[in-house]
């Protein structure tokens, strides 16, 4: 990554005889949570370039990740043909005390996800259409059954396109609540909401031999990516 940093722009670190670069994560570096994307955007920002510019000129994917490591809130992010556009949203519906995060631990390759969808994913389009729909939805649910339908929704739009067994269906049939794949579909993370108790979502998981289970509010708070350049 740094060498595609200097080939893009060729004055960064021209005139540096030596240098050190500390990139500290705060959280487990299998967990993902966008360190790539993060250390992008750091070492775009340190080389005075896009940080989105970086990205495609280094690397495949839509650039989504790199666009929330600048952002407070979350993040809307649209492609269309060559034009991108992203917007910071306002997401916090009531039932936030009900939606968790849960560890996998089964890394994925991000731009292996990404050839999978290109390969299986014929009507692109569609697709993006509906998933579109239920991103403004779940911009406006207010409850946790109206997320929950948004994520069934969009579980089953994705595993059929893909090919692939929700989640869900694979690993947590009996769970009292709905499971979401996130990131490259099945890896790192999943998003869960339920209407048990959070001592008994977690005893869940627990059973089932998944000890990491944040909540949202610990998520998006706690997570942090700094760099320091001496």
């Amino acid at each position: 990554m740094l060498k595609g940093t200097v080939r893009y722009n060729t004055e960064f670190l021209n005139n540096w005889n030596g240098f050190k670069v500390i990139n500290r994560l705060e959280f487990a570096r299998d967990w993902g949570l966008g360190s790539s994307s993060t250390l992008v955007h750091n070492l775009a920002t340190w080389a005075d370039i896009s940080p989105l510019h970086l990205h495609f000129y280094t690397s495949n994917g839509s650039g989504y990740d790199v666009a929330c490591a600048n952002s407070e809130n979350p993040v809307v992010y649209k492609i269309d043909g060559d034009e991108i556009n992203y917007t910071e949203v306002d997401f916090n519906p009531k039932c936030l005390d009900q939606v968790y995060f849960v560890h996998l631990g089964k890394k994925q390759n991000t731009e292996a996800g990404i050839l999978h969808y290109a390969k299986n994913v014929k009507k692109r389009k569609t697709v993006a259409k509906n998933i579109s729909s239920l991103t403004e939805e779940a911009l406006k649910c207010s409850s946790a059954t109206s997320l929950r339908k948004i994520m069934e929704e969009h579980e089953r739009i994705i595993s059929s396109e893909l090919k692939i067994t929700p989640v869900k269906e694979q690993n947590f049939k009996n769970f009292n609540g709905s499971i979401k794949s996130l990131g490259a579909w099945g890896g790192d993370f999943v998003m869960a909401v339920s209407d048990m108790s959070p001592t008994e979502v977690t005893s869940y998981f627990k059973s089932t031999g998944y000890d990491t289970v944040i909540p949202y509010e610990e998520m998006i708070y706690a997570v942090q990516s700094e760099v320091l350049v001496d």
